[in-house]
C-alpha cells in the first residue's frame, strides 16, 4: 500500500467488494456490496489524526450505493456516516449524506490540539452540494 500512497505510514484492515456495474453511462445499474474494516490506519504526517476501528458496509442497489455501515475513530473521536448516492448518470452524481462525528481530532501541533462535534448534512449533485449543520 505504501508504495501507491506513500502519506500512509501503516494499514492494517481488509476490503472486500463484489459488485457488477450494467446499464449504460444513461442508466447506470449497480447489484452487490461492499466491506472495509481498517483496524488502524497512521500517516507519516503526524499531525494528522489516526484512524481506528472503522467499519463500513456499502449497498450498490439499482442507480445507488447506499451506506449501510460507516463508522470509526478518529484519534479518540467516534463518527458515523450515513445516506446514499444516487448516479443520475454514471459521470453524474446526487448525495445525500449526514455525518455525525463527537470530539474528533482535527487539527494539532506543538501548542494546540483542537477537537469538535460535527452534525452535517451534505445534499445535492457532488459538484454543487450543499454543507449545513443539523440540529442532534
Amino acid at each position: 500500500m505504501r508504495q501507491f500512497v506513500p502519506a500512509v505510514e501503516q494499514l492494517d484492515g481488509d476490503v472486500a467488494f463484489d459488485v457488477a456495474i450494467g446499464g449504460t453511462i444513461a442508466r447506470p445499474a449497480f447489484t452487490g456490496s461492499g466491506d472495509i474494516t481498517i483496524n488502524a490506519a497512521r500517516f507519516t504526517n503526524a499531525t494528522l489524526p489516526a484512524l481506528r476501528g472503522f467499519q463500513s458496509r456499502l449497498i450498490f442497489r439499482d442507480n445507488a450505493v447506499t451506506l449501510e455501515k460507516f463508522r470509526g475513530d478518529l484519534a479518540g473521536g467516534p463518527f458515523t456516516l450515513g445516506g446514499r448516492v444516487v448516479f443520475t448518470k454514471l459521470t453524474d452524481a446526487n448525495i445525500d449524506l449526514d455525518l455525525r462525528a463527537e470530539s474528533i481530532l482535527i487539527a494539532r501541533n506543538d501548542s494546540l490540539t483542537a477537537r469538535a462535534d460535527a452534525n452535517l448534512k451534505v445534499a445535492g449533485p457532488v459538484m454543487s452540494a450543499t454543507v449545513k449543520e443539523t440540529s442532534r
